[in-house]
Parts: C-alpha cells; structure tokens; sequence
C-alpha cells in the first residue's frame, strides 16, 4: 500500500514544476491558489529517502489512550485544587484559578499556538519525510519567534498583570518565571502536534500520565516547602518539564531524523502556519479571559475568599462535565 503511495520522482528537480497527478491525491486539504509559493513547493518535493511508515493506530485503542490521558489531567487537576484549599483556603484557592486562567493562556499560544496545524500537515505528509522535514523545520523557527514574541510581553508586564491578575505585584517573579518557562512549553507543544500528526497516541498518553505524575509530586514537595506560593510555581515547572518527557519520545520515533527541528526560515511556510495562530487566538484566549473577569468582579467587589468559593465550584463542574464527555466519547468510539 506504501509503495503504491509513493511519488515516482520526476525527471525536473524544480520546485515550480506542476506536481504530478499522483502527488496531488497525497495532499487534497492543502488546495490553495496556484499562487501560493509554499504550496507548490510542498506539493512537488519528492520522497529521497525509504522511511518505515508506522502502522496506523485504530480508533479504539486511540480513544482509550485519549481516555487515560484524559483521566491523568482530571486527577491532577483535582489534586492541585486539593493542596492549595489545604494550604491556603478559599483565597488561595481564588488565586490559584486567576493564575490557571493565565497559564492556559500562554500554554494554547505559547510556540504561536500551531499544534493543530503540525498535526493536520505531519499527517498529510506522513508519505513523504523530505516535505515533512522541511515544514518542520519551518514550524520550529516560528515557534522559536512566537515565544521570544511572548516572553518579551510577559516580562514587560510582569508587574501589571501581578497586580491585575492576582492582586499583589509581589507575584511578578511568578509572571517572569511563566515567561522564561513557556520557551520549554512551546516545544513540547510542538513535539505533541508531531507525535498527534503521526497517530501515536500511546506515546502522547504515556507522556501525559508522567507528566502528571510529576506535577503532582513537584506540588507537594513545594507547597511543604514554600505553601500556595510553591504550589503556584510548581504548575509552571511542571508544564517545562514535559519537555524533558516528550523530546525523547520524539527521538526514538521513526519520524525522526537528524536537523528534523532545526530551525530555518521560510516566509511562505510561516504564511501557511499564520492562520493556525489566529485560530488559537480567537478560540483559546475567550473562554480563560471570561473567568479571569468574573473572578477579579467577584475578588474586587465581594472578597478572594468569595472567588476561591466560586472557583472550587466551578473545578468541580468541569470534572463531572468532563468524566461525562468521556464516557460518552468512549461508548460511540
């Protein structure tokens, strides 16, 4: 089935030649206007070496690993929300979910918030390593400026947000760290959208379930050490750290080949990913800055005890909704 999928290469090595028609069945989303230069570079780079195409994963299995992955994050969600009510009340409580609302932020953006573009053109690709490659390469350097772009406005205001977000700029070390920490972030995101592209969902469970392990651990030891404050930094460290989790698993994976992530510069690649942002921008960011508002109302007018209320309450109604939503996904699956 491979090697009837793969491009015969042409006797014209350039990359303006009209592609081929076998070529043009392998790419049927990435339809766009014959002017577009990265399209018609991405359509007519040809296959040059034999790389082992891993077997899909069926549906099934790939929806109980999205299952644990999914059951690993309510847990550890859960549990954060536990340590900070044991160590600060309802005002930590309230805080904790001003900062969560943060960090959900710039975790969706961080890397420019092009997870879901890498996974759709990995797995448009996944019959051709060289124009696979080459977007990657692509995808790193703008993941590199999307996060210098978000750390410069995380550390400009820093103070501000300390101030807006959890009412004392004393917390503007939280923010600094948050900045310097997302540059990890962004690669783990996207090393997932790789490893999602490429259908192996048993490696993006596993990554989450140690990932969350480790959080969990991170949150004890320092919210012993240092209270909610710890507990608050241990959300930023545990994020950095999947790095350290998901880059190996990349590594070992048949995707991978030596300067696969090295970063190189391509306007028209650039363009293709752009639009992903603007998605991210539009759909991530609503939701978190409407609680963001509702719990500063609620700190400002009422109390943090009265906001820390209505955040565990809210955590709660999230984790039903989300066991029911999994169940349900599971059942039809």
């Amino acid at each position: 089935m491979v090697d009837s999928l793969r491009v015969q290469p042409e006797s014209s090595h350039s990359l303006d030649a009209q592609p081929s028609q076998t070529t043009a069945k392998l790419w049927p989303a990435l339809r766009l206007p014959l002017h577009t230069r990265a399209l018609r570079r991405l359509r007519n780079v040809r296959e040059k070496t034999s790389t082992p195409i891993p077997p899909r994963m069926s549906i099934v299995r790939a929806g109980v690993y999205s299952a644990l992955a999914t059951l690993s994050r309510l847990l550890f969600s859960l549990a954060i929300v536990k340590i900070v009510a044991w160590q600060g009340g309802p005002e930590g409580v309230g805080k904790l979910g001003q900062f969560l609302s943060l960090m959900s932020i710039v975790v969706a953006f961080a890397g420019g918030g092009i997870a879901s573009g890498v996974i759709k053109y990995v797995s448009e690709y996944r019959n051709n390593a060289h124009a696979r490659i080459q977007l990657l390469q692509g995808a790193a350097a703008y993941t590199a400026l999307s996060a210098a772009l978000v750390a410069g406005i995380l550390l400009v205001l820093s103070t501000q947000l300390a101030t807006w977000l959890l009412g004392d700029s004393g917390y503007r070390l939280l923010i600094v760290f948050l900045g310097l920490a997302q540059f990890m972030i962004a690669g783990h995101n996207l090393i997932i959208g790789i490893l999602s592209g490429s259908m192996d969902a048993r490696g993006v469970a596993i990554i989450n379930i140690v990932g969350a392990a480790i959080g969990i651990v991170a949150a004890v030891t320092l919210a012993n050490a240092y209270g909610t404050d710890g507990t608050l930094y241990s959300l930023v460290l545990g994020q950095a750290l999947l790095l350290c989790i998901s880059y190996p698993f990349f590594r070992i994976s048949p995707w991978y080949k030596t300067g696969t992530l090295r970063p190189r510069m391509d306007r028209n690649i650039f363009g293709l990913l752009a639009r992903y942002s603007l998605m991210t921008l539009t759909s991530a960011i609503l939701s978190p800055l409407v609680q963001l508002s509702v719990r500063n109302h609620l700190a400002t007018d009422f109390s943090w005890h009265d906001a820390g209320c209505w955040q565990a309450v809210s955590k709660l109604s999230e984790a039903y909704l989300l066991t029911i939503t999994m169940a349900i996904s599971m059942y039809y699956l």
